[in-house]
């Protein structure tokens, strides 16, 4: 209730307030005309499209942040002071410069002017944005954009822009329990690791790539930062550097990935690096240091294509596979912990959850209305 109804500035604040609301609750199909002028106003896109106010643009696609350049600046710079790796840096500062496109599509042209209305509508369209798929944004793309916005008007208030903190408005969605999807079999493991033809440069090295990734559950990311002076094929072991968390760790490659590491390192990877200064393990189709795992997964699905695979298998599915396996055949969950990097063993634990089949066999095994 309002303490004063009469004083005519408790009534300005709120119309204000009660117009925010409404504009707010405006469907996209029912913009009033003041939307519609707002809009006109918006960044376009390059077919020349006008964006809607909701409309969350892609990192590329955000061309001029104006007024904002100084503070995303100081705050990447911050981020690289504290030692954040280039895997958080990258989508870290994308997502505030996605922010920031929406801000100033809102007129927000300045840190004072982020209120908590705003965050909380910024949380609604990272709800409702829809990838370039035209799938729904995925739960843990919504976290990571939240995580970011509020990463981002943490440090406006810490270093005095924002007198408050506005992105303590935002709720962080729950995540669920949800499994790994897509662990291969061992049989079509092997299928996988047959398909190369060893006989060429190209086939012998992308075989020793897969049976790398099976053997120790590497993350694709840390696959690609191996040098050769991190493998030791005496104590058949491979140390990653700077994995997550910039944490390194060495993990055993067994014998016969360890093998094909060999073979590729006596007789494979001279004949593919064009400087012999290269230092990656597995240089890419220019001989250099591969920097994204996308050339590596446009290998990898024209081995899939070519062995019949039909599940949704990316680089990271052999590292869910690799630990799926390893915890049938018996190792310990925490050996399992250390080999895949993780810092919590509730990380490694979705592991242990049973597969339908596992259910199924203990059900008709010890379930009394099994049989008739």
């Amino acid at each position: 209730m309002l303490e004063n109804p009469s004083d005519p500035a408790t009534l300005h604040d709120l119309v204000k307030r009660v117009r925010k609301v409404e504009t707010a609750e405006t469907s996209t199909n029912d913009r009033d005309l003041a939307t519609l002028r707002e809009e006109k106003k918006n960044p376009q896109r390059k077919d020349g499209t006008v964006l809607p106010l909701d409309t969350l643009v892609t990192p590329h696609e955000v061309k001029e942040v104006g007024p904002w350049r100084k503070f995303l600046d100081e705050y990447g710079e911050e981020l690289r002071i504290a030692g954040y790796s280039r895997n958080t840096l990258v989508p870290y500062t994308g997502d505030v410069r996605r922010l920031v496109d929406w801000l100033l599509r809102r007129g927000c042209t300045a840190p004072m002017a982020i209120t908590p209305e705003l965050c909380m509508s910024f949380q609604r369209a990272v709800y409702y944005h829809v990838t370039a798929r035209g799938t729904p944004n995925p739960l843990n793309s919504q976290r990571r954009m939240l995580t970011s916005a509020r990463s981002f008007t943490q440090f406006l208030k810490r270093r005095g822009y924002a007198l408050v903190d506005p992105g303590l408005a935002i709720v962080m969605p729950r995540t669920g329990k949800s499994l790994p999807r897509d662990i291969l079999t061992e049989s079509e493991v092997m299928r996988i690791l047959s398909t190369p033809d060893i006989g060429t440069l190209r086939g012998y090295r992308d075989r020793t790539i897969l049976e790398v990734l099976y053997a120790t559950g590497m993350r694709s990311g840390e696959v690609l930062k191996i040098d050769i002076s991190d493998v030791n094929l005496e104590s058949g072991t491979i140390m990653i550097r700077e994995g997550k968390g910039r944490k390194d760790r060495f993990v055993p490659l067994g014998d016969v990935a360890a093998e094909f590491v060999a073979g590729y390192m006596k007789n494979v990877r001279p004949r593919l690096v064009r400087n012999p200064a290269e230092t990656a393990l597995f240089p890419g189709s220019n001989g250099r240091k591969v920097k994204q795992a996308g050339q590596l997964l446009v290998d990898l699905r024209r081995i899939l294509r070519k062995a019949g695979i039909k599940k949704n298998v990316v680089l990271h599915t052999f590292r869910h596979t690799c630990a799926t396996h390893m915890l049938r055949g018996g190792a310990n969950i925490r050996h399992i912990q250390v080999l895949l990097g993780h810092e919590s063993l509730k990380t490694t634990e979705q592991y242990t959850r049973v597969e339908i089949g596992d259910l199924q066999r203990a059900h008709d095994e010890f379930h009394p209305r099994k049989s008739l």
